[in-house]
């Protein structure tokens, strides 16, 4: 309309400055579309977070950042993301304007609220630009993820007993800091001060008349092992309490495995713990399990599949029992 506006005041007042501008009206879309077109062909587009994990109640940036090298600037631009805890999936799809300055790293960043744990995951699925007159407008597809594990808060427990238990009260002996004791006796030896009572050999004491403690033989056989439920319902505080437990177990210094169940693939995977990093690798792995609505679908495939002879710590959501092979302890 603007263009025919133009052509006919030409022929109606005759003015040399209206064919000018004419002219360009006629070649400022044509340079718009080319220096778009540069513009986009030197694009580098990442995204990134600062942290590699973050607890519940933090907040958290994830980083969008795209490298336009051409000389020209781009206004009109839209990332199309999506943003979601995979425990809790939302398919909504989020909008984000920004320019792209030319000859530079362009970054923006994103601040989520962190309220329950889980997989954080942040997806850009497209790049959304248009030229400086909104002439052409073009989608660049993309698929860049981002996922943060957001770990659950800490919380007090109450551990069961985690020692083996012989047969008679005169076998029983608890978890030493570098590993489970064996039921074999290494040597009998005086009493000192400071020996657990549970190591008094009370029958060969009593025969000599003084107190004898009982040296056991360690072993480097794991036999505890904590084993979580994947409840939708409750998957909130079994996360809890899984890293709650784990936390304090290697406060004692205790040497235990965790054992995943993947409802779907019907597998077990096992996970040695010995310092606070492999707590969070195995979070991280327990967070990628799919959810399911049972309460004992994983107690019941560990003992049916004939897992490892060991103490299990049960988890299912706020819910920690001990059990030796299918009876529960404590």
């Amino acid at each position: 309309m603007g263009i025919f506006l133009v052509w006919a005041c030409i022929v109606i007042f005759q003015q040399p400055f209206l064919l000018m501008f004419l002219f360009l009206m006629l070649i400022l879309p044509a340079l718009s579309v080319w220096f778009f077109h540069l513009a986009v062909s030197n694009l580098k587009i990442n995204a990134y977070s600062k942290v590699p994990a973050v607890e519940t109640g933090n907040n958290v940036g994830i980083f969008v950042e795209c490298e336009n090298k051409s000389f020209f600037p781009l206004f009109h631009c839209e990332y199309v993301f999506t943003l979601q805890n995979l425990y809790k999936p939302n398919p909504i799809q989020h909008k984000l304007s920004t320019p792209l300055l030319p000859r530079r790293n362009n970054r923006v960043e994103i601040p989520v609220e962190t309220a329950a744990s889980g997989m954080l995951s942040l997806e850009i699925t497209s790049l959304q630009i248009s030229d400086y007159l909104y002439f052409l407008t073009k989608e660049i597809p993309l698929s860049i993820k981002v996922q943060i594990p957001i770990l659950p808060s800490l919380t007090e427990v109450i551990l069961p007993s985690t020692a083996p238990v012989a047969d008679g009260m005169e076998e029983f002996t608890e978890s030493d800091n570098k590993g489970n004791l064996s039921s074999d006796i290494k040597e009998i030896r005086e009493y000192r001060p400071g020996d657990r009572l549970q190591r008094i050999h009370w029958k060969l004491s009593a025969k000599l008349d003084e107190l004898l403690v009982k040296e056991m033989a360690h072993t480097t056989i794991l036999s505890l092992i904590i084993l979580p439920e994947c409840n939708r319902e409750t998957i909130e505080d079994t996360s809890r309490m899984l890293r709650s437990v784990m936390t304090e177990l290697l406060k004692r210094e205790e040497r235990f495995e965790v054992c995943l169940y993947h409802h779907t693939a019907c597998e077990f995977s096992y996970f040695l713990i010995t310092d606070e990093f492999e707590i969070t690798e195995c979070l991280i792995h327990f967070f990628y399990l799919p959810l399911y609505d049972g309460t004992n679908e994983a107690k019941e495939a560990y003992f049916a599949s004939s897992q490892k002879a060991a103490t299990i710590l049960h988890i299912c959501g706020t819910d920690l029992k001990r059990l030796d092979s299918e009876n529960i302890i404590g």
